[in-house]
């Protein structure tokens, strides 16, 4: 069975492809197989189905491979609800998403750097304790939460914005890649 998503010919009885993970037992009878819509400078896509084969970031074609990537999402509360009862809704989605071997390698480098920074914050509070310099305490905290800034936000090519079962709406899609998609009207 050919996958619709990144061509590879699999096994007729495998349930996902070997290459890309995407689902085989999808078939196409539905009529409308349209997955993904455009919603302004959103991307709200139905989860049942492979997105177009282009990076989601750059809009590229050039060897573009799907990636499992986590994104975490929590629904928007003001900072009060959220501090009393939002970390309760926080979710972890993995997502097989389009992304170009540059993107790919950019969120690599920008979590390797965030957990970098982590260390060093680490260190210099390690060094406050054991050396007694009640200076470098503050630094320290501030370069902890620095790394996981940087690895929650640089580290995550695209963001939720809403979930409402199956379809996620994504933030952070090039506008040229929203351009070759229908308007969502739903």
């Amino acid at each position: 069975m050919k996958c619709r998503q990144c061509g590879l010919v699999n096994f007729k009885d495998a349930p996902a492809c070997k290459r890309c993970g995407a689902d085989l037992t999808v078939s196409d009878a539905a009529g409308d197989d349209s997955v993904a819509w455009r919603d302004g400078a959103v991307l709200v896509w139905k989860s049942t189905g492979p997105l177009p084969p282009r990076c989601l970031r750059c809009n590229s074609s050039g060897r573009g491979a799907y990636r499992r990537v986590k994104i975490a999402f929590f629904p928007a509360y003001n900072l009060a609800s959220w501090l009393l009862a939002g970390f309760l809704h926080w979710k972890e989605y993995t997502l097989l998403l389009p992304l170009c071997a540059w993107h790919n390698l950019s969120r690599f480098l920008a979590i390797v750097l965030g957990v970098l920074i982590i260390f060093a914050g680490v260190g210099l509070i390690v060094a406050t304790l054991g050396y007694n310099i009640d200076l470098l305490y503050y630094p320290g905290v501030f370069l902890i939460i620095a790394g996981f800034v940087v690895a929650a936000f640089k580290g995550s090519p695209i963001s939720i914005k809403k979930f409402d079962a199956p379809y996620f709406r994504l933030r952070g899609v090039h506008k040229d890649y929203l351009a070759q998609l229908g308007p969502w009207s739903k």
